[in-house]
């Protein structure tokens, strides 16, 4: 549910920081979550994410309630809060081209705005999961020779690596198993039931 959510997210967004340049070799680059079967589908970018900790709900103290945009009826709603890192693989057949795909990734990701920065705007305009990215904390590896039999053939390629922390929130309807679109949702404060004698009678006790 939430975690395809992440993925096709994540991979929209690389594509489409890929897709603004106007240089061939970068703007033809295949974003994947999987890794190719043919070497002649490089360049390509794989996408990883990985969970850092566990999912824990969200809200405390918070009621929170989604209204359906149909029938206008509200209904409870679980929110969850997640963290993780965002991996981002870049891969060319030649170390030069790689290096274009590396820079090209950093340049959207840490040296650019909200305005600007392809994968910013759509990761923050994403409808049902919240996400902030730690922009300026990446960890990188520059691109280093793979050698690899996994296309059938002795073959070399260039790989790096980005990684970038994440936090975000989403809410599931709990009947439907569904991510709830976050205009949806509202936030009432939890107020405890008032018990008319919350602690036993001391009478007797001296």
């Amino acid at each position: 549910m939430f975690l395809k959510q992440v993925f096709t997210a994540l991979q929209e967004a690389t594509a489409e920081a890929f897709g603004k340049s106007t240089d061939r070799k970068i703007k033809e680059t295949a974003v994947r979550i999987e890794y190719q079967q043919d070497i002649q589908e490089m360049p390509s970018c794989f996408i990883d994410f990985n969970l850092s900790r566990q999912l824990e709900p969200s809200g405390l103290n918070n009621e929170r309630f989604a209204t359906k945009a149909d029938t206008g009826e509200t209904y409870p709603v679980q929110t969850w809060r997640m963290a993780g890192d965002i991996v981002l693989s870049p891969r060319a057949a030649a170390r030069a081209h790689a290096i274009i795909l590396f820079d090209h990734l950093l340049a959207d990701l840490c040296f650019s705005n909200a305005g600007n920065g392809a994968m910013r705007r759509v990761l923050d305009d994403h409808p049902s999961i919240a996400m902030t990215l730690q922009w300026d904390r990446v960890s990188v590896q520059t691109p280093q020779p793979i050698m690899t039999t996994e296309f059938g053939t002795d073959e070399m390629f260039w790989e790096g690596s980005i990684t970038i922390g994440m936090v975000g929130e989403f809410s599931a309807d709990p009947e439907r198993s569904v991510l709830v679109p976050l205009d949806e949702i509202n936030t009432a404060q939890y107020v405890p039931p008032i018990e008319d004698d919350p602690i036993p009678s001391l009478q007797g006790w001296q």
